[in-house]
């Protein structure tokens, strides 16, 4: 079951690039710990987290990373949709959607990061001032 949906999302992506439409998919990596050292005297000491989420353009095979540490914000519901909003605002505003495009978000479903209310509402938002369409598919 799980090997026959990811084949279904697979087939799906490739389908959605291949259309009109902008493609993107999304994803929070791993923690980075700062300072990095081999060195074992540093093991025991406090480290700096620093967060990176990223947003890929499937069709323009661009990246854009979103990076801030733990002094900065939190992994909170709240930062992910200001990283996106901000993100699709720049992408919109240096790339014009026509009529007949859409934006597809394509996510795993951590729910603080990609299935809440709060990116909910802020994509719908974004959508509405814009005048264009926003699909949230989630893998």
């Amino acid at each position: 079951m799980h090997n026959d949906m990811k084949k279904e999302a697979c087939t799906q992506l490739v389908k959605d690039t291949a259309s009109n439409n902008e493609v993107f998919a999304l994803d929070l990596q791993s923690v980075l710990l700062i300072p990095r050292s081999n060195v074992s005297a540093l093991y025991y000491k406090t480290k700096l987290i620093v967060h990176n989420f990223t947003l890929y353009n499937v069709r323009k095979n661009k990246g854009y990373c979103y990076i801030w540490n733990e002094c900065e914000g939190k992994l909170t519901s709240n930062e992910f949709p200001t990283i996106i909003v901000t993100a699709l605002r720049k992408f919109i505003n240096q790339n014009p959607i026509g009529d007949d495009q859409e934006l597809i978000l394509y996510s795993d479903g951590c729910t603080y990061q990609n299935r809440n209310e709060v990116l909910s509402n802020a994509l719908l938002n974004f959508s509405m001032q814009n005048k264009i369409t926003i699909t949230q598919k989630f893998l």
